[in-house]
């Protein structure tokens, strides 16, 4: 049986064992467990520590794998996101161009209808103007048939003027 004295010595041999393997000196490690005769009991260790890692590695890759879900994940709604959004811009776009096309529409109809008003001033115009020459030719018309020459010549020279 071992006693304390060798067991305490036997554990600080191995704490620096196990140190020396978390520096990553190998070699050393190596050559106090041989120096020793713990090859049992060090790959016992050794594979405790592999262990350990490995649940360490799986725990990390876990949580990176969980991530990059999570990122996959966030991604798929932008994609769903963007093809919403995308759709409602189709629509305002098409309601935009409906909009627009009624627009020019009434727009064109009533540039057409202040056009014929303008038509229509322009022809009472010309047709108060042409009122007023008929009004004075019927007049030097009446002035000759009375003999009234002299202001049947004044009358005709008043049309010339307008």
């Amino acid at each position: 049986m071992i006693s304390l004295k060798e067991k305490r010595e036997e554990d600080g041999d191995e704490s620096i064992v196990a140190r020396l393997v978390e520096q990553k000196s190998y070699g050393a490690a190596i050559k106090a467990v041989t120096d020793r005769g713990w090859q049992d009991s060090y790959e016992e260790a050794l594979d405790a520590e592999v262990a350990k890692k490995d649940a360490q590695i799986q725990n990390a890759c876990e949580d990176s794998y969980e991530q990059f879900l999570g990122g996959v994940d966030s991604l798929i709604d932008v994609k769903r996101s963007t093809a919403e959004l995308k759709k409602q811009i189709q629509e305002l776009d098409n309601k935009v161009q409906e909009s627009g096309s009624d627009l020019v529409k009434k727009t064109e109809a009533l540039i057409s209808a202040r056009q014929r008003a303008l038509n229509m001033t322009t022809a009472s115009e010309h047709l108060r103007s042409c009122q007023r020459l008929v009004a004075l030719a019927s007049k030097a018309q009446k002035q000759i048939e009375k003999r009234k020459y002299f202001s049947a010549l004044k009358t005709c020279d008043d049309l010339t003027q307008l």
